[in-house]
């Protein structure tokens, strides 16, 4: 009697692996003209604040002052040097003093210029108080919508205190003592005669309003 052919035991064969499903990539507006408009960024309104000492007063006015003097002055130096950069600074330097006559050809009308003064103007903040803007100081006139302005002029004002503060730099000298002493580190600032002149008007603490 012939044997039984033995059934062959069937090879186990991997479990089929579904394959992953991609996203579809999102449409460009630039190929498919049927693309929904891309989502647009929201951009967040600065908050601006004003602080003490921005505020119209001797603070501001003296620093819209001491900005002035210190242009003036670095002017008379620059004409003097003939623009020379490495001149001027070697003069610093060594602190030596530019001739009076050319000194006083600057600065003589420095203070005087009404129209220089008369593009300072005062703004309301929207978070409460009012600031002075201008050259030299915390604030642009640019920063401001016109709608915000203050009425009045400070130019008396400020006049007044550049006056004032460059007829106490020059009883002490204060002028070249300050411009030498630019690359200290007590004169770190860019409006170093701010550091110098302004220290007691601008003595109170800035705290945020």
């Amino acid at each position: 009697e012939p044997e039984p052919t033995p059934t062959p035991t069937p090879t186990p064969t991997a479990a089929a692996v579904p394959a992953k499903s991609k996203s579809p990539a999102p449409a460009d507006p630039a190929i498919d003209p049927n693309a929904p408009p891309p989502t647009p960024i929201k951009k967040t309104k600065p908050t601006y604040r004003a602080f003490p000492g921005q505020e119209p007063g001797k603070c501001a006015y003296c620093k819209a002052a001491a900005h002035r003097l210190q242009t003036s002055f670095y002017a008379a130096h620059r004409a003097h040097h003939d623009d020379d950069h490495e001149e001027l600074e070697k003069g610093r330097e060594q602190k030596k003093k530019i001739p009076d006559d050319t000194l006083a050809m600057t600065m003589k009308g420095a203070c005087d210029d009404e129209d220089y003064w008369s593009h300072y103007a005062a703004f309301n903040i929207e978070t409460g108080g009012v600031v002075l803007a201008g050259p030299g100081l915390d604030w642009a006139v640019s920063d401001h919508h016109e709608s915000t302005r203050v009425a009045g002029s400070h130019a008396k004002d400020l006049k007044s205190t550049c006056v004032a503060v460059a007829a106490d730099a020059e009883k002490k000298d204060h002028f070249y003592e300050t411009f030498w002493a630019k690359h200290l580190a007590g004169y770190a600032r860019k409006w170093y005669f701010q550091e110098k002149f302004c220290d007691v008007a601008c003595a109170a603490p800035h705290d945020e309003l």
